[in-house]
């Protein structure tokens, strides 16, 4: 069995399980506009790379934002908040490679590596650069490796995999081993990402209701204007727009899974205007709600 880090995911939103107890370790492949072309603000106590086989898209990491380019990896360390968005006009394919550092643990009470790297990961008090800085072999090595680790996508099920997978991520590890670094302030950072974390949940359960700035900077513990000003630097986007993006993959997951009609999905994901709604969706989506679910239906009888 797993087990969870207190300090981090406490009030973690994404609770979508990657791979299994035996072997912790999941592959997505994902394209983005075709997919989804906004995955909001989320964490989870695996680490995460994210490979780019074509195209570009924006990545954003505990407040900072990466353009995310074909042929180049990213590392999301556990507990960090990230959000990935489409670039307009641009398209992507890429994959996210998630694992929990348990796998690798040892059972010893005095394991170098668990004492100087996977728990101080686990715990937040070091992290890996997101875009790591080192030689050209040093990277072709790390991406060999990474591209090794996509292909047991989907070999997942197959007797004794998990030999070659876990020798695959010690590898990964070791070739990112230069890129550690020690959390500046780690209390402060932890602080402020737990804050974050309580809030962005907080608006995933009531993504139905009317929540104001003033509203979300109340329950964050900010006054109005320190908080627009946090939230646009944490995340890389306003309030408002974030909030809206909810509401909107929240939509279009209803019109994929349900039989109810675009107007109450509006109506139940917050958006009392349906013209407002279907303007809204269509601006992001490059097609009306009703269109969206003609297609899906559409797809789910092929």
């Amino acid at each position: 069995m797993i087990q969870k880090n207190p300090n981090i995911g406490l009030h973690q939103y994404e609770k979508k399980r990657h791979g299994a107890d035996q072997l912790p370790f999941a592959v997505y492949r994902s394209k983005i506009p075709q997919g989804f072309t906004y995955y909001p603000m989320h964490w989870h106590e695996e680490m995460e790379i994210l490979y780019v086989e074509e195209g570009m898209l924006t990545l954003m990491v505990n407040g900072q934002k990466y353009t995310a380019e074909a042929g180049k990896f990213y590392v999301v360390s556990p507990g960090m908040i990230h959000a990935m968005e489409e670039i307009p006009g641009e398209h992507a394919v890429y994959y996210n490679v998630l694992f929990h550092l348990n796998f690798l643990m040892s059972k010893e009470d005095e394991d170098h590596l668990n004492e100087s790297l996977l728990n101080p990961l686990l715990f937040g008090t070091k992290h890996f650069q997101v875009e790591s800085f080192m030689s050209k072999e040093e990277k072709k090595e790390v991406l060999h490796t990474i591209k090794s680790l996509i292909s047991y996508r989907e070999q997942q099920e197959e007797e004794g995999i998990g030999f070659l997978v876990k020798s695959d991520l010690f590898r990964l590890l070791h070739g990112l081993r230069h890129t550690l670094l020690t959390s500046q302030e780690p209390m402060i950072a932890a602080g402020q990402m737990e804050r974050m974390k309580k809030l962005t949940n907080w608006l995933l359960e009531n993504v139905t209701e009317e929540i104001t700035l003033a509203s979300a900077a109340q329950f964050a513990g900010y006054s109005t204007s320190y908080f627009s000003k946090f939230f646009r630097n944490y995340t890389g986007t306003s309030y408002l727009h974030y909030f809206t993006m909810l509401k909107l993959e929240k939509s279009r997951k209803l019109l994929e899974a349900t039989d109810l009609s675009a107007m109450e999905i509006g109506a139940l994901c917050g958006f009392q205007n349906y013209s407002y709604f279907i303007r809204t969706f269509k601006k992001h989506y490059e097609t009306t709600p009703k269109q969206y679910q003609m297609r899906s239906r559409e797809k789910k009888r092929v």
